[in-house]
């Protein structure tokens, strides 16, 4: 799930929240393009959420994705919460949300 905090004209803080439903993630990630896609590991846990904030620039569409690390596996996750998908590079989709 993803949340928008106008900060001021020119920035806007996105805050992503996954559900802690499955105690066997090691670790969750978010990938998007306004980190150029390295993924920055999401530490936040609160009230059943791992919580992420991020600043970014207003008046822009930004593409992200979630790695999830269990078991020793990678897997990929779209926000089911986002303003929409779009196909990318991998065959998959990527979650968009406008600021």
């Amino acid at each position: 799930m993803i949340h928008k905090i106008h900060t001021s004209a020119n920035k806007c803080t996105l805050v992503f929240e996954i559900p802690a439903n499955n105690t066997e993630v090691a670790s969750i990630e978010l990938v998007a393009d306004f980190n150029n896609w390295q993924p920055v590991k999401i530490d936040g846990f609160n009230r059943g959420m791992w919580r992420l904030e991020q600043e970014v620039d207003t008046g822009k569409q930004y593409q992200f994705r979630y790695r999830i690390l269990r078991d020793g596996q990678e897997f990929w996750l779209s926000d089911a919460e986002a303003e929409g998908l779009v196909p990318n590079d991998k065959g998959t989709k990527n979650s968009i949300v406008n600021c």
